[in-house]
């Protein structure tokens, strides 16, 4: 078993978008526009995935071409921000798909030293704490996506344990 530590920060991002995955799935079609917590249930797919679209990247540099996907929509990342244009279901599977595609990419371009390089030149962040960051990003937004789902009676993404994903 290869137990770089690139390896083994894939093994935990891998089954949490994963879980962001199933979360979609598993969302009724009723529930999809839901807003009554703050945002809706859509938004903070929306907003989980665009920004492991901007997190996960070979080139931090400004103005570089970073997006998997794009929408001709009003869609705010902003979570406070509110459009009467709305990700689907559909578009949000596929994204996530993509997502996927290019986190194997991201990943399989680091090694265990670039992991402590910096992002940016001269600049605090680590391509090892944006992997960390999005790990958490995406587990907050799946545990919130769960219990509104759970309050609702229906089904959750569940748990995915150690490389499950």
């Amino acid at each position: 078993m290869d137990n770089s530590h690139v390896k083994i920060l894939k093994r935990s991002f891998d089954p949490s978008l994963e879980m962001l995955r199933v979360l979609v799935e598993k969302c009724p079609d009723d529930l999809w526009l839901y807003d009554k917590v703050g945002f809706p249930f859509w938004q903070q797919i929306w907003h989980v995935a665009f920004f492991i679209d901007y997190w996960l990247r070979e080139d931090y540099s400004r103005g570089a071409e970073y997006r998997v996907m794009t929408f001709d929509k009003d869609l705010p990342v902003e979570l406070h921000r509110r459009s009467e244009e709305h990700l689907t279901k559909e578009e949000a599977a596929e994204y996530l798909r993509r997502l996927q595609e290019k986190a194997d990419r991201f990943f399989s371009s680091l090694d265990d030293a670039r992991l402590l390089e910096p992002i940016v030149e001269g600049r605090p962040m680590t391509y090892l704490d944006v992997i960390i960051g999005q790990i958490r990003h995406v587990q907050y937004h799946v545990g919130h996506g769960n219990c509104i789902l759970k309050s609702k009676g229906a089904e959750t993404s569940g748990w995915l344990a150690f490389a499950e994903g």
